[in-house]
């Protein structure tokens, strides 16, 4: 198991909001990541990510200098930086086995939050049930299309499926937005260029 990088700070049902330790380790936009509790472990998909400046009196101002020669000549001002990301669950884990859907309860504020290791993304990318969550949570989610590229593009560089593997995908998002034959096609392309 890898080590946690972050922590839960605002939890519900439907959304989570995490808090990273290090803001040179924060999960990119699409990727799966496990919250461990002591009887279960929820997963879930980032699709937020925001770092600012933690300090409320202050705002950060440009100082027309490179990061590397902020972080030599002032390196106090990234202690002021805070990341954060949102993102939504998508199936836990409860006695072993990986049940795909909402947890009946929210993790807890202060969990810890992993990356996934090769096996459990395999299991939760395997089956295609994310994304029926994915659709099911448009409202709170910005755009679904580039969310799903950006976790199908995180997933393919940790593990390669096959090829049939991505057309059955294509073939439940067709189903999910009612065969609308132009966005079907243009995600098809976007899709492709990932492979």
């Amino acid at each position: 198991m890898q080590n946690p990088f972050a922590e839960v700070i605002e939890s519900s049902s439907t959304k989570i909001v995490a808090q990273c330790w290090n803001n040179d380790i924060v999960p990119s936009f699409g990727e799966f990541v496990a919250i461990r509790g002591d009887t279960r472990t929820i997963y879930a998909l980032v699709h937020y990510v925001h770092t600012d400046f933690g300090d409320m009196l202050r705002r950060p101002t440009p100082f027309k200098k490179t990061l590397a020669e902020l972080k030599r000549e002032q390196p106090h001002i990234f202690e002021f930086l805070a990341s954060t990301f949102t993102c939504i669950p998508i199936a836990y884990t409860r006695k072993g086995i990986t049940i795909h859907a909402l947890p009946a309860e929210p993790p807890r504020i202060h969990e810890f939050i992993f990356p996934l290791d090769v096996t459990e993304l395999e299991t939760i990318f395997d089956k295609k049930y994310f994304l029926m969550h994915v659709f099911g949570m448009q409202q709170q989610l910005n755009n679904i299309d580039e969310l799903l590229l950006a976790c199908i593009r995180f997933v393919h560089q940790k593990k390669q499926f096959p090829l049939p593997y991505y057309v059955d995908l294509l073939d439940v998002y067709a189903l999910l937005v009612n065969n609308e034959y132009k966005r079907v096609k243009l995600f098809a392309q976007r899709l492709e260029k990932i492979l």
